[in-house]
């Protein structure tokens, strides 16, 4: 037996001469024997011998695309790589046993992208200077058909925004890539996903298949897409021997990502490898890990949960200070933005005058309906920088275990947990699967100290154990509502900041089954509805609590037995019970204009076109 990346040429030769060829696990291959061949006639047993050939062509693509390409003399290898592939693909279209559409079709988009990679001179093709009109003609009308039927959310301008334009510009240089998204559904959908929903660099997802499903399968393509106008993925020729790679910024510093074992070195001398990057970030929905992705300098080593970087020599993590009077200026940068780029952003109806800032009141949806998880509330604030920019800062609450699943949800429902202040909030980076729904307010800068002050107390009692989260009140969009309150209120009244989130429960869903339970209790009649839904509560544990010091310093023990959701409060006048904080209420308030605002699913709304190269 040959191992394949030794023998290419032979294997080659051994596949276009119709021998029956059949692959290891370890990627050695060898010609079957005329008993074996004579069982797989006799027994339809031909596929698993087909799948396993295809399989070792895309490993052998896969290889490749991790090396950056030498321009200047690519080899032969890559040569026999294409008529390697093209020889499993007809394989399998020969077969009549084995159908292997989705096998033929990757196989199909793989040569391709090396064929682009590579360009017309060594055997490939160039992508074109200017857009194929007859490609961005067809490729226009697929992506409509892509936003129309497969939009997430009710309500979304589902028309070609000017940034799917460009990237509908973008493909239309890839004109044999346009036929195959117009006979390929799969990788249609797979294509539009990448580039409309998530914004990621068409030439990176057509010329580099496998490092787009690395990106996808480890959660960055979110990150990608909201700093999109800053181009944070992108294909570079670097060196004398013009070696054709893709980058990422690490550090604000630019460094390849095609072999995921290669080392990036930080700005203190931290180093990691690509792979271990983003493995991290993958992780990020079981806990906050070491490293977060900023707009002005890409993967950061950050802890956003504990707000500290890590000191190299002492070899722990070091919280941000919070005594310094502009103590958010000791955070990293996630974004700088100006005026204009500001009052685009969120419609605002005046100009920003000098020295004011822009308090911003958030909630990201996943689901459709207005449900009780899968959303999420939080702030972003704009300050002024001095120079004519601001500074731009997403703030949100987040228990310090998140349940994960069904049964760890309905344990922490009505639980009370402790929790923490995380900066930046990941939603920002989650409009590919979330809508978004904003209320921003133009503060002074004395209100804008004001509200950061209830931000920088919260994140002191959240390191002090003194933070808690009630997912049936006091959770993130209470915490959103509570800054404003206690920054804007006037003594005694309180009309300033409208009730942003506050909603009945038995108006939302839920994950089952909370959710058929909740559809009963709001046909009942309210006393019935109060004593059930009550009554469901204490079952799932409302009694359990955290005892924590108060602002005076006392001892208290916090309940969602204890708390308003059970004991009630006032309400427009009226006493209510069980009324949660629900973050896809402010998407409900600004739909029905009761609240000014905006909503947007997508990273669109986001880019800044006089950064954005065209």
């Amino acid at each position: 037996m040959l191992k394949i990346d030794e023998s290419l040429k032979e294997f080659s030769y051994a596949l276009r001469t119709g021998q029956q060829v059949n692959v290891t696990k370890s990627g050695h291959w060898y010609v079957e024997g005329w008993f074996m061949r004579i069982i797989r006639w006799l027994f339809d047993l031909d596929t698993p011998r087909l799948k396993n050939i295809a399989s070792a062509v895309h490993k052998v693509f896969d290889a490749i695309e991790q090396e950056p390409l030498k321009l200047e003399q690519p080899g032969k290898k890559l040569r026999i790589v294409l008529k390697v592939a093209a020889a499993a693909r007809k394989a399998i279209k020969d077969s009549s046993m084995y159908d292997g559409v989705s096998e033929k079709n990757l196989l199909k988009r793989k040569i391709t992208a090396l064929k682009y990679r590579i360009g017309e001179e060594h055997g490939g093709w160039d992508k074109k200077p200017e857009p194929d009109s007859d490609a961005f003609s067809k490729v226009s009308e697929l992506a409509k058909g892509y936003k129309e039927k497969l939009w997430q959310f009710a309500g979304d301008d589902k028309n070609l925004h000017e940034e799917d334009l460009k990237r509908l510009k973008e493909v239309a240089c890839y004109p044999q890539f346009v036929r195959m998204l117009e006979k390929d559904p799969v990788l249609r959908e797979e294509y539009f996903s990448a580039t409309i929903r998530y914004l990621n660099p068409p030439d990176v997802y057509i010329e580099y298949p496998e490092l787009s499903k690395r990106l996808k399968a480890s959660y960055i393509c979110g990150s990608i897409g909201r700093f999109a106008y800053n181009v944070p993925l992108k294909i570079s020729v670097q060196g004398a021997e013009r070696s054709k790679t893709v980058t990422m910024p690490f550090d604000g510093m630019e460094f390849s990502v095609l072999d995921p074992k290669a080392t990036v070195i930080f700005g203190d001398g931290h180093q990691n490898t690509v792979e271990a990057i983003f493995k991290d970030m993958y992780n990020k929905n079981y806990g906050p890990g070491d490293y977060y992705f900023t707009g002005p300098n890409g993967f950061i080593r950050w802890n956003y949960h504990k707000m500290a970087s890590y000191n190299e020599l002492k070899q722990e993590w070091e919280p941000v200070n919070l005594t310094q009077p502009n103590w958010w200026e000791n955070l990293p940068e996630f974004e700088t933005l100006t005026k204009e780029e500001l009052k685009k952003r969120f419609d605002l109806k005046r100009d920003i005058q000098d020295g004011e800032w822009v308090v911003v009141s958030l909630a990201a949806k996943q689901n459709d309906r207005l449900r009780i998880d899968d959303c999420h509330g939080y702030c972003e604030v704009a300050i002024p920088k001095g120079d004519g920019t601001y500074g731009y800062y997403p703030f949100g609450k987040y228990a310090t275990r998140f349940p994960q699943g069904a049964l760890e949800f309905l344990s922490f429902v009505s639980n009370t947990v402790p929790a923490e202040i995380v900066y930046p909030d990941p939603n920002p980076s989650y409009s590919g699967i979330r809508q978004q729904a904003a209320h921003p307010r133009i503060v002074s800068e004395a209100k804008g100290r004001k509200y950061l002050e209830q931000i920088r107390t919260d994140i002191q009692k959240g390191r002090e154990g003194n933070l808690v989260f009630q997912f049936a009140w006091e959770n993130c969009a209470y915490t959103v509502q509570d800054w404003a309150d206690r920054a804007f209120c006037k003594k005694g009244a309180c009309n300033q900041t409208p009730h942003l989130f506050i909603a009945p429960l038995v108006d939302a869903g839920a994950v089952e089954p909370l959710d058929s339970l909740i559809g009963i209790f709001k046909d009942l009649p309210q006393g019935m509805q109060d004593a059930l839904v009550g009554t469901t509560a204490s079952l799932l544990g409302s009694a359990r609590g955290l005892v924590i010091e108060d602002d005076n310093g006392k001892k208290v023990k916090k309940s969602v037995e204890k708390s308003p959701f059970h004991q009630g409060f006032e309400l427009d006048g009226n006493k209510v019970y069980h009324h949660i904080h629900l973050p896809s209420q402010l998407h409900r308030q600004i739909k029905k204009g009761k609240l000014p605002g905006v909503i947007w699913s997508g990273f669109q709304r986001m880019q800044i076109t006089s950064r954005t190269p065209t």
